[in-house]
């Protein structure tokens, strides 16, 4: 609809930055921070037993993930429909708890008070 300036304008494009390796890095070790990163779901993997360990280390963590916008759209998307059926099946459970209670007629009637 907005033609090719939709994402420079609207959908924040670059809001990436350069992704330097070295800034955040430099910045968290200049401050004492242990720092880790990763570019990929293997190094994701690879560092997270260490970044979520219960056991308090020496110094602080800072993990950066980089990421790019087709995987922050795959995963938003995933995310929003993991949501909508979390909410399918949590109203089932709940329908199904409450009709176990106080049975199916019941609930019909609580459904109308209810005016749903």
């Amino acid at each position: 609809m907005f033609g090719d300036e939709t994402d420079r304008f609207i959908a924040a494009a670059g809001h990436y930055g350069n992704k330097s390796s070295l800034l955040v890095k430099n910045y968290a070790e200049n401050l004492g921070f242990e720092y880790i990163s990763a570019s990929d779901k293997e190094e994701y993997l690879a560092h997270l037993d260490e970044f979520i360990s219960p056991s308090i280390g020496e110094r602080p963590i800072v993990f950066e993930v980089f990421t790019n916008s087709e995987d922050e759209d795959e995963a938003l998307t995933i995310i929003s429909t993991a949501c909508t059926d979390g909410k399918v099946v949590a109203k089932k459970k709940v329908k199904d708890v409450a009709v176990g209670v106080i049975g199916e007629r019941q609930f019909s009637n609580l459904k109308k008070i209810l005016g749903k």
